[in-house]
C-alpha cells in the first residue's frame, strides 16, 4: 500500500513505470516465444551446427556495432530532447548513414573474412557469408528503427511489434526445420525473414511524417554525442564476447553451444534489464539534466538499483538450485554438462545489472566520455584475464571473467558519478552478496535433495525479506523526495 501512495504522488515515477511495464509485458512474451523456439532448435540441430549458427551472430553483431559509428548510441536521447519539426529529418539522416555504414563495414569484413573464419573454429562457418550479410542488414536497421522509436517515446508500438516478429520466426521455424528438414538454413532463413518483417512494421510504426532527407547538422550532432559511445560499445562487445570467442577457437563450436546455452537463462534476464533501460535512460536524463530534479534522478537511480538487484537475485538463486531439471526440460539431457556454466552465469548477470545502471545513469548525464573510459579500462583489465582463465578453467572461465570485469564498472561508475554529485546508496550490494553466497552454495554442494533446496530457496527468501523491511531500508525505498 506504501509503493502505490508513493506512486500516485508521485506522477513522473508512475509514468516511468507504466512504460518499464509495457517494455517488460513485451519483452516476457516475446522472451516465452523465443524459448519455445530455442526448445524447438536445440533438439533439431546438433551441438556443431548451433555453435556454427552462434558464432555467425556473433559475427554479426560486431559488424553491426563497428559500424554505426555511436549514431544508434546517441539517437534515443536526441530525439526524445528534439522538437517535433526536427524529429523526422533526424530519423531520416540516420536511417541513410546506417547503409551507408553497414555497405562499408561488409566491405571490409569481406576483404578479411578469412581471419574471422579462423576464430570461429569450424570451417563450416565460412560458407556462411551470403547469410551473414543478410543478417547484417536486417539486425542493424531492425535495432536502428527501435531506437527511433524509443526517442519517440512509442513503447506500445514497440511492444506489439516485438511479440509479432517473435511469433513469426516461430513459425518460420517450425516449417523451415521441421517440416523441411532445413536444419541450420531454415534457422538462419527464419531469423531474417521475421527480422525483415519486423523492418517494415517499426518503419510504418514511426509518428508524424516520413521523409526522405540527409542533413549534415543533424549527422554531426548525432555522431559528436554518439562516437565517445561506439567506443564504449566496442568494448562492451568484447567484455561480453571475447570469451565466447576464445572458446570456439579453442574448444570448438559444440563447446561454444554448451556454453551459449548455459548463458541463455541470464540472457533473458538481461534482455528484461533492457526494457528497463530503455525507459531508465531518457526518464534519467530529463530529471539530471535539470538541477532542479537532480536530487529525484538520484533517489530513481537508488531505488532502481535496489529493487532490481532483489528480482534478479532471486531469480538467480531459484534457477541455480534447480539448473539441471531447468536444462533438461528445456534444452534436452545433452546439455547437463553446463550446469556449472550456468550457475556462474547466473551470479553474473546481478553485478553486470548493477554496473550497467550506473553507466547508463553516466550516460544520460551526457558524461559519455566517463562511461568510456570505464568500460575501455576495465576490458583491458579482462583480455589478459580470458586468455589466462579459459585455457586453465575451460568454458566456465568465461562467467568468472564477467563477474570479475562488471565489478571494476561498479567501482568506476560510482567514482564519476559521486563526482558529478549524483549520491549513491550502496545498500544494492546486501542483497547482491546474498545472491553470490546462496549460489555459490549450490555450485560448491550440489546435491538432488528436493527438500533440500526447497528449503534453501526458502531461507533466501527470508534474509531478502529481513534486510529489506528493516527500518533504515524501509526508509530508503518509501522515502520522499
Amino acid at each position: 500500500m506504501q509503493l502505490i501512495k508513493f506512486i500516485k504522488q508521485h506522477p513522473f515515477k508512475s509514468v516511468f513505470l507504466k512504460h518499464v511495464s509495457m517494455l517488460g509485458a513485451s519483452t516476457g512474451s516475446v522472451l516465452l516465444i523465443g524459448m519455445v523456439n530455442m526448445m524447438i532448435v536445440v533438439r533439431y540441430l546438433s551441438r556443431d551446427e548451433l555453435g556454427i549458427f552462434i558464432m555467425m551472430e556473433i559475427i554479426v553483431e560486431f559488424l553491426a556495432v563497428v559500424s554505426h559509428a555511436g549514431a544508434d548510441i546517441a539517437l534515443t536521447q536526441i530525439l526524445a530532447t528534439s522538437t517535433e519539426d526536427d524529429k523526422p529529418s533526424i530519423s531520416s539522416t540516420s536511417l541513410v548513414f546506417r547503409g551507408f555504414t553497414l555497405l562499408c563495414i561488409f566491405m571490409v569484413f569481406i576483404s578479411s573474412k578469412s581471419f574471422f573464419f579462423m576464430l570461429s573454429g569450424s570451417r563450416e562457418v565460412q560458407g556462411g557469408t551470403l547469410y551473414i550479410f543478410l543478417l547484417l542488414f536486417v539486425y542493424g536497421y531492425r535495432n536502428l528503427l527501435r531506437l527511433i522509436l524509443e526517442g519517440y517515446l512509442c513503447f506500445k508500438s514497440i511492444m506489439k511489434i516485438d511479440i509479432t516478429i517473435s511469433i513469426l520466426n516461430l513459425l518460420i521455424v517450425t516449417v523451415a526445420v521441421v517440416l523441411l528438414k532445413m536444419n541450420l538454413a531454415g534457422v538462419i532463413y527464419a531469423r531474417v525473414l521475421s527480422s525483415l518483417l519486423g523492418c517494415f512494421f517499426l518503419y510504418r510504426a514511426i509518428p508524424g511524417k516520413k521523409i526522405f532527407t540527409f542533413r549534415l547538422d543533424h549527422l554531426k550532432k548525432v555522431i559528436k554525442i554518439g562516437f565517445p559511445l561506439q567506443l564504449n560499445d566496442i568494448t562492451a562487445f568484447f567484455a561480453s564476447r571475447l570469451g565466447s570467442i576464445i572458446v570456439a577457437s579453442m574448444l570448438g563450436p559444440a563447446s561454444l553451444a554448451s556454453l551459449e546455452i548455459a548463458r541463455k537463462i541470464p540472457s533473458i534476464l538481461r534482455r528484461f534489464f533492457q526494457s528497463f533501460r530503455s525507459v531508465y535512460l531518457p526518464s534519467f536524463s530529463q530529471l539530471s539534466m535539470n538541477q532542479e530534479t537532480r536530487s529525484e534522478a538520484s533517489l530513481l537511480m537508488n531505488r532502481s538499483l535496489m529493487i532490481v538487484m532483489v528480482i534478479f537475485g532471486a531469480a538467480a538463486v531459484f534457477t541455480s538450485f534447480f539448473a539441471g531439471a531447468i536444462i533438461t526440460m528445456l534444452f534436452s539431457e545433452k546439455y547437463l554438462s553446463a550446469i556449472n556454466i550456468f550457475i556462474i552465469s547466473m551470479i553474473s548477470v546481478q553485478f553486470g545489472v548493477a554496473g550497467n545502471i550506473l553507466g547508463t545513469s553516466l550516460v544520460a548525464m551526457g558524461e559519455t566520455k566517463s562511461a568510456t573510459k570505464v568500460n575501455i579500462v576495465g576490458s583491458v583489465f579482462a583480455l589478459p584475464l580470458n586468455f589466462i582463465i579459459i585455457p586453465l578453467w575451460g568454458a566456465i572461465g568465461v562467467p568468472v571473467v564477467e563477474i570479475v570485469g562488471s565489478c571494476f564498472g561498479i567501482c568506476g561508475n560510482s567514482l564519476f558519478l559521486n563526482k558529478k554529485l549524483v549520491k549513491i546508496q550502496f545498500v544494492f550490494l546486501l542483497p547482491v552478496c546474498i545472491t553470490t553466497i546462496f549460489c555459490l552454495s549450490a555450485f560448491i554442494f550440489p546435491t538432488d535433495k528436493l527438500w533440500y533446496k526447497t528449503l534453501t530457496v526458502l531461507v533466501y527468501v527470508a534474509c531478502n525479506l529481513f534486510i529489506y523491511f528493516l527500518p533504515p531500508m524501509k526508509q530508503f525505498v518509501f522515502q520522499r523526495t
